[in-house]
């Protein structure tokens, strides 16, 4: 008894994080030395934030633009950090927020609300933009790559 008992909580553990880290393993997560010329420019959602968020592969439109001066376009509201993806464009600012442990990036939008934890990446000599909307282990993330 005692190992069926073992073994069907081993079973919801397992099913609980949905068995998978959703960071791919070879992604660096801790200690990002990243610039503000590295994020500059346009970034686009992955596939799989849209199939995720919409159900449909097929969408690719959703893009995050920073600019020099600091200041950034999303071509799609806020909303887009809930969960929730409604085409209307919004603007702000952007931000570097550097402490002892590590560097965060802000988003600041023009009616004056902030978005943090927003994670900076890297894969190889790439970065990526991550936003996580629940646990990691769930796979409920909004992901940006920079596009060339």
């Amino acid at each position: 008894m005692k190992k069926i008992n073992s073994i069907i909580i081993i079973a919801l553990i397992i099913l609980s994080c949905n068995g998978v880290n959703n960071i791919e393993n070879n992604i660096k997560t801790k200690d990002i030395n990243y610039t503000k010329e590295d994020l500059l420019g346009k970034w686009k959602m992955d596939v799989f934030t849209y199939k995720y968020l919409l159900k449909n592969e097929k969408i690719d439109s959703v893009y995050l633009l920073l600019n020099e001066d600091n200041s950034f376009t999303l071509n799609n509201s806020k909303d887009l950090f809930n969960g929730k993806l409604d085409n209307i464009p919004t603007k702000g600012t952007w931000k570097i927020i550097e402490n002892k442990n590590n560097k965060l990036f802000e988003l600041t939008f023009n009616n004056k609300s902030n978005q943090s934890g927003i994670n900076i990446y890297r894969k190889g000599k790439e970065y990526q933009i991550w936003y996580f909307l629940s646990d990691p282990n769930t796979g409920e993330r909004i992901r940006f790559l920079k596009q060339q």
